[in-house]
């Protein structure tokens, strides 16, 4: 548009010359020049449309260039980024590769340290075994030992323990008759306590020493048993008793030294934990020295049966106890009752 406008101006210009420097001139001149200059302008005007032509061309040939050198730019800029990461991987590769190479190196020495020591312990095996071998041989050889010395042991034993029973029978045998009186309760009522009284006497006439011992300890009669017994120097006396009864001692110790002027007496309390049938295990023995060693050999040993029963007046003592509060829920209720009926009454009245 540039150029038409251009051409059409200079067109103009000419035209103009032309009548200036012919102003009387004739028609045919004027014409001609016209003609001409028209013909020049359209040359010049095809000529300048071929160039703008051939400018945008270059103008489309220099964008497509420049996109094109844009392209190659980024495709650069992408594999230089590809060589970078490709120097990176083959770095940890190179890196991976030599981490490997001193593992398998590590693992070559460990393998050849632990064939060492494989062979080092197979020469030790070889050597236990050939030792077992040879302990096995002396073991056969002490077990050879040892069952022969096994039956003269038991050879001894046996000669010991006759010799044992005879110096216990003889130690026995030189001991003199005593008689042993207690108590023992043939019934109680659960939670009920008793004392049980347990008297070795050198003496031995038997209805005083029953008398004065159920005097004494405060027992009736019938409830005191009698039995002869050896008596020593020292002597002990225990009392245990089934699950429903409790057993507490009253004496300091379980051993006694016997005396022939003074009561030799034992105490425990009892209480009855628990109803039905119980057992009292009374036990008692000696102290004695019997070829240098020390021994208890019991003397009496016998259990006694006591019956546990429940009263009716504890058994409601007991419920009473346990169950208090319902008793007084259903004893207020019909009082309660009974003043929710008069409040009603009087409400209805007034």
């Amino acid at each position: 548009m540039l150029i038409r406008s251009f051409s059409v101006l200079l067109f103009a210009l000419c035209l103009q010359s032309c009548t200036s420097s012919n102003p009387t001139g004739s028609a045919p001149d004027t014409t001609s020049s016209v003609t001409q200059l028209t013909q020049d302008l359209e040359k010049a005007e095809a000529k300048s449309n071929d160039l703008a032509v051939l400018v945008a061309q270059q103008e489309a040939e220099k964008i497509r260039t420049e996109k094109e050198l844009k392209q190659a730019q980024d495709a650069l800029y992408q594999i230089e980024q590809a060589v970078e990461q490709s120097q990176q991987v083959n770095e940890e590769l190179a890196s991976n590769y030599l981490v490997a190479q001193q593992n398998v190196e590590t693992t070559q020495y460990e393998l050849s340290r632990q064939s060492q020591q494989y062979t080092q312990a197979m020469a030790q095996l070889t050597a236990s075994n050939e030792l077992m071998e040879q302990l096995e041989t002396r073991l056969e050889e002490r077990n050879a030992d040892v069952e022969a010395l096994e039956r003269q042991n038991v050879a001894l034993q046996t000669a010991s323990t006759a010799s044992f029973v005879s110096a216990l029978d003889d130690f026995l045998s030189t001991l003199p008759s005593g008689s042993m009186v207690y108590n023992t309760p043939s019934s109680m009522v659960k939670g009920d306590k008793q004392t049980i009284s347990l008297e070795l006497s050198p003496s031995s006439g038997v209805e005083n020493i029953r008398r004065q011992f159920a005097e004494r300890e405060g027992v009736s009669l019938p409830a005191v048993s009698i039995d002869t017994i050896l008596l020593s120097d020292q002597m002990y006396a225990t009392l245990d008793a089934s699950s429903g009864l409790g057993v507490r001692s009253l004496n300091s110790s379980k051993v006694m030294t016997i005396s022939a002027l003074t009561p030799n007496v034992w105490r425990w309390e009892i209480e009855a934990i628990e109803e039905g049938e119980q057992t009292l295990y009374l036990q008692v023995g000696v102290i004695a020295s019997i070829n240098g060693v020390e021994q208890k050999p019991v003397l009496i040993d016998e259990p006694k049966r006591v019956v546990v029963a429940v009263s009716t007046q504890r058994s409601l003592s007991d419920f009473i106890s346990n169950n208090w509060q319902y008793l007084i829920q259903v004893l207020l209720l019909p009082f309660v009752i009974f003043l929710w009926e008069q409040f009603k009454k009087r409400k209805k009245a007034t």
